[in-house]
Order: C-alpha cells, then sequence, then structure tokens
C-alpha cells in the first residue's frame, strides 16, 4: 500500500494524533489553542507600537504653538529658585527666567486693543505712570451692531493706582468714573482681564469693553521683529512647559494636581480665544508671545511664593570643629 493511503489521522480531545507508516507518531497542537496563541502575539504588537507611540502623541500642538520637541530631547538646564524641593524633597525641575518688563516699554507709543481699534498713550509724569490719552471703541447702545469711539479727554493726564505684583507683572488700576478697569503690564502691552465688565457711555450713546490684549497695530511688524517674536515665543513656551512640571512636582495631593492640569488647560483655551481677535496675529504671533510671558510670569510668582526649599547644609569647621550652616 502506498505510503499516502498509510498516513491517517486519528482526532482526541486534546489534539490530533498523525502517524506516518506506523512507525511513529506526533501529537499535532489544537487549532483552539494554536489560534489564542496566534490573537495573543497580534495583541502584544499592537500593545507595543501604542506604547512606542503614546508619549509622542500625547504632544498636543496648539494653533500658532512651538512645535513639540522630540521624544527623549534634554532641554538646557534653566535656573529656578535655590534650593526648592518638591514634596518628596527631590529639587524641582528648574525654569528659565522670564524677563519682568518694566513699564517703560509703554511710554510715548499708542497701543491698539487687539492691534486695531482703541487706542491708549502712557507717559511720565513726577516719576509716575499715567494715561495721557484714551479712546474706546464699541457699539452703539441703540443700534447694536454699529461702531462708536468715545474720546476720554481729561483736563490732566490720568493717574493710575499701583495694585502691586499678584501675577508676577507689574499690575494698575485706571479709576476712570464711567469706566474703571485694572491691567497688567506686559513688554510694549498691556493686558486686561476677560473678567472686566462693559462700560456704558450714555452721552456717546456707545458700549464699550476694554478687556483684552492692547499692543502694536497689527501691520506694524516687520520681518526683524517677527523674527525677535518667534525666538521669545519658543523660550516662553519652553519655560512655560517647565514651570508646569514644576507645579506637578510640588505637591502629591490628587486634588491639587488636577486643578494645576485644568488650570493649564484653560490657559490654552484662553490664550486662543484671546488672541484670535489680534490684527494678522497669523502672521505675527505677538499677542499669543506676550499671553504666554504672562502666563510664565504668574506660575513664577506662584512657585516662589508656595515651593519648599531644602534646608541649608551643616558643615564642619576644621579649626573649631563647629558646624555652620552653607547655602
Amino acid at each position: 500500500m502506498p505510503v499516502a493511503q498509510r498516513r491517517r489521522a486519528q482526532s482526541i480531545d486534546l489534539g490530533t494524533r498523525v502517524c506516518y507508516g506506523g512507525r511513529w507518531c506526533r501529537l499535532a497542537r489544537p487549532r483552539t489553542e494554536v489560534l489564542r496563541e496566534s490573537m495573543r502575539s497580534q495583541l502584544f504588537v499592537l500593545l507595543l507600537a501604542a506604547t512606542a507611540a503614546g508619549p509622542a502623541a500625547a504632544q498636543l500642538v496648539l494653533p500658532g504653538a512651538a512645535t513639540p520637541s522630540p521624544v527623549g530631547t534634554k532641554h538646557r538646564p534653566h535656573t529656578a529658585g535655590v534650593g526648592a524641593v518638591d514634596a518628596s524633597g527631590k529639587p524641582l525641575p528648574k525654569i528659565m527666567p522670564i524677563r519682568v518688563p518694566s513699564d517703560d516699554t509703554l511710554i510715548g507709543r499708542p497701543l491698539w486693543l487687539n492691534g486695531a481699534t482703541g487706542q491708549i498713550t502712557f507717559a511720565r509724569k513726577d516719576k509716575a505712570l499715567v494715561v495721557a490719552g484714551l479712546q474706546l471703541s464699541g457699539d452703539k447702545a441703540s443700534k447694536p451692531g454699529e461702531a462708536c469711539k468715545v474720546d476720554v479727554k481729561p483736563p490732566v493726564p490720568m493717574r493710575l493706582k499701583p495694585l502691586g505684583n499678584p501675577a508676577g507683572v507689574a499690575r494698575y488700576q485706571l479709576d476712570l468714573d464711567t469706566c474703571p478697569f485694572t491691567f497688567d503690564v506686559l513688554d510694549g502691552a498691556i493686558l486686561v482681564p476677560k473678567e472686566t465688565q462693559a462700560c456704558a457711555f450714555k452721552a456717546d450713546d456707545c458700549q464699550v469693553n476694554p478687556a483684552g490684549l492692547w499692543g502694536p497695530a497689527g501691520a506694524d511688524f516687520g520681518a526683524d521683529k517677527i523674527k525677535d517674536i518667534e525666538r521669545g515665543r519658543a523660550g516662553a513656551e519652553a519655560a512655560e512647559r517647565d514651570a508646569f512640571r514644576a507645579l506637578e512636582a510640588r505637591t502629591s495631593d490628587k486634588a491639587e494636581i488636577k486643578k494645576i492640569a485644568a488650570d493649564q488647560a484653560a490657559f490654552s483655551s484662553e490664550r486662543e480665544e484671546t488672541c484670535r481677535s489680534y490684527a494678522r496675529e497669523s502672521q505675527h504671533g505677538f499677542c499669543a508671545t506676550r499671553f504666554t510671558e504672562a502666563r510664565v510670569a504668574a506660575m513664577q510668582a506662584a512657585l516662589n511664593a508656595t515651593v519648599p526649599v531644602a534646608p541649608a547644609k551643616k558643615r564642619v569647621s576644621s579649626k573649631t570643629g563647629k558646624r555652620s550652616a552653607t547655602e
């Protein structure tokens, strides 16, 4: 009988016993077991791919934001508070310091709301910062949608009330009778908080809201200035990421970590909301850069006010044998 005819297979519960020529047999693996192993192999490959792609996928690129650094990129060490430690006593991530802008950057240059409407001009009087001129733009109260302007022309420059540096930069209040508002001083710009209420000038039939970023006109940015802004934006975003990591590292409380993450998400959306109306923002990115710098200043102020500092180390003097504190 031919060999092919003598070959037979006997099915059993654990698999298939295959015999050849009656001389030797082997127990084949059950088909269900083979299928299970194949599925496990495919699942392992998928999990491995997802793990490798995870960190890269987590780097969200916001509109107009700098490209995230590749995974594994080592950033240049930045300076932060000396001896700053997290909740476990480990040193906090170092942060690139952002230069606190001086109000001198506001003197003698008109600033427009969103780089297009209204106008405010600052000056010095007896070394104090004052408002030399103010024009507010809005909509007519009687005809919503129709533009109107209000020229505020006081007999003398309007004085500003200093409110300290609660968010890391100088803050002032303009006590305008009809429309008081506060603002933070940025580099060549001011930021009026979004919570500012709209004001109604009944005599001019005009309703205005000064909230937003006041800065140079959108058409005033040349090629060299735009390159400077791009460099400043990259540095500010790097410092902002470092400050975020430092804020997270300083605590182990889940509720506080959740709040820090929520604040970070709110910052991204608020920056987009504030700057999308700035004239030609997509060409120069001035608003987003200044807004990010303001965010970093506020985060650094929060870190400086709350982070614990490592205790000074004791050094034993070789002459006296006594211990003295060192930084």
